[in-house]
């Protein structure tokens, strides 16, 4: 019997496809499976088995003869180890049993976990002979182990009987160590836990100190984890921590080091509070005020006045100081901060001035409204946006007549798009009336904004209530006769009809 009796080919490439995301041939599914990532076995197990409305392809273990390529005789059997039948399960595991390999080992893996008795037994009997062979095999499926062990049946027995034993061996000490540096982070981590339950300490500190160099946060944190609660720092650890590119990684470490209260902790807090970052911004603001009682604002405030030179280490960036200063002092600006932020609400960057706007409006200023409603006709989407935030709660500074205003002279279809968007926080009929005025002469540009518009203006419509007058309703109906021909039909029925009940 020739493999395409059982057209085991289409299947494999009809699931690839959907699993990967991107056509994948009948011709291409052997070598496909063959370089699959481990992260995906158990999703193509799960889809290899059809619902009661698909027919099922592997009534029968397909047989090949040994004239096939071994590429396709691997795949093929996989495949079969994967349907819904149970005896063709188990037949397919013990025919992969004369191809040791990558896929022998994820199969047997995988049906360590089956439900039927017959299989599970077959498949650990696999799964013994493959390690006896090839036992680093395992350490290229560690994404695949790793869910596996969440599986009640696989980690009952299957883990704590067979893989684990051979994961921690003494001899393959170099095959956990080459884990660590290659595949997917959650297999690096995988490793480097296997290593700290297995090798000898230097071989764990070497690890470690690998592993803080990881550009994945999590493999990074994992690598200080090591420090908490010993009696001396690993001083190359932490600084290194310090210096991570990710700033949860850099807040960690920070943490770590202030536990040692070493002698330049306080040129460690005071460098930090000026980090591009948050979090280690906010861990070294705690650890001033807990250690010393200071206030961080009070760093921030000298860097951003005349004097903040003077405090500039040596070979830090002044400008970035500063904006950074800036940053951090408008999350906890104070009435005394209002004059620092006026001056910085016409730098030229727009990114900047929506700082200076969000710490100025912090600060509480008597003429907060007026800075407000002038920067909604800011030309920087990000002012636009900080001012809509901040002015949401004044009603002074969202009305019809200060959106209008300033969508007229938006220099651009980007903020015309969020101040369009800004209607919503109008009331129930001004917000109407002020979509269908812009409707009525909208540019090609525009009308998609003002339709999206429309469409949540309707979408919350009946959530509202709100009284409407003979006059507003006269505005409205003139608005909705003059806009209807360029609305869609779906939203000309549905202003019309919510007209007609209101």
């Amino acid at each position: 019997m020739r493999p395409h009796d059982v057209p085991w080919r289409e299947t494999l490439a009809t699931v690839l496809s959907k699993l990967l995301r991107t056509p994948v041939s009948a011709a291409e599914a052997a070598s496909s499976l063959a370089l699959l990532d481990a992260r995906h076995f158990l999703a193509l197990d799960q889809a290899m088995r059809p619902g009661f409305w698909t027919p099922n392809p592997f009534n029968r273990l397909p047989l090949i003869t040994a004239g096939e390529p071994r590429e396709d005789i691997e795949a093929c059997f996989f495949a079969a180890g994967c349907t819904a039948r149970g005896f063709v399960r188990e037949s397919a595991l013990a025919a992969l049993a004369p191809y040791p390999g990558r896929l022998a080992t994820a199969l047997a893996l995988i049906r360590c976990d089956d439900w039927v008795p017959q299989v599970e037994a077959r498949a650990q009997g696999l799964l013994q002979a493959q390690i006896a062979l090839h036992p680093d095999t395992l350490f290229g499926l560690l994404d695949l182990i790793a869910a596996l062990r969440a599986r009640e049946r696989f980690g009952r027995r299957t883990w704590p009987q067979i893989v684990q034993p051979q994961l921690l061996r003494a001899d393959l000490a170099e095959a956990r160590r080459h884990a660590s540096h290659g595949g997917s982070a959650s297999s690096r981590l995988f490793a480097y836990r296997l290593m700290t339950e297995a090798d000898s300490p230097e071989r764990v500190s070497a690890a470690r100190e690998h592993a803080i160099r990881d550009p994945d946060p999590v493999i990074a944190r994992w690598a200080l984890d090591d420090t908490q609660g010993a009696s001396t720092p690993n001083a190359a650890l932490l600084a290194q921590g310090l210096r991570h590119p990710h700033a949860s990684v850099r807040a960690q470490a920070l943490r770590r080091y202030a536990e040692y209260q070493p002698t330049d902790l306080p040129e460690r807090i005071r460098q930090a509070l000026f980090d591009p970052a948050r979090s280690p911004r906010n861990v070294a603001a705690y650890l001033l005020r807990a250690r010393e009682g200071s206030d961080p604002r009070t760093l921030w405030r000298r860097a951003l006045d005349a004097d903040g030179a003077d405090d500039c280490p040596a070979g830090s960036d002044l400008r970035l100081r500063r904006r950074t200063a800036l940053t951090a002092l408008s999350e906890c600006a104070e009435a005394q901060d209002a004059e620092r932020m006026r001056g910085w609400l016409a730098h030229p960057s727009g990114k900047v001035r929506a700082i200076a706007l969000c710490g100025y409006a912090r600060s509480g200023a008597d003429d907060l409204a007026i800075r407000l409603t002038g920067a909604l006709r800011d030309p920087s989407t990000r002012v636009v946006r900080e001012a809509i935030a901040r002015g949401a709660g004044i009603a002074a500074v969202l009305t019809t007549e200060t959106l209008d205003a300033a969508r007229r002279e938006a220099p651009n279809a980007a903020v015309r798009a969020h101040l369009t968007d800004a209607a919503r926080l109008l009331g129930k009929w001004q917000a109407l009336d002020l979509l269908l005025a812009w409707r009525i002469d909208a540019k090609a540009a525009d009308a998609e904004a003002i339709d999206i518009g429309i469409g949540h203006w309707l979408a919350s419509a009946n959530r509202k209530y709100a009284r409407l007058d003979g006059d507003t309703r006269t505005r409205l109906e003139t608005r909705f006769a003059a806009a209807a021909a360029a609305l869609n039909a779906t939203h000309r029925s549905g202003i019309a009809q919510t007209l007609r009940f209101a």
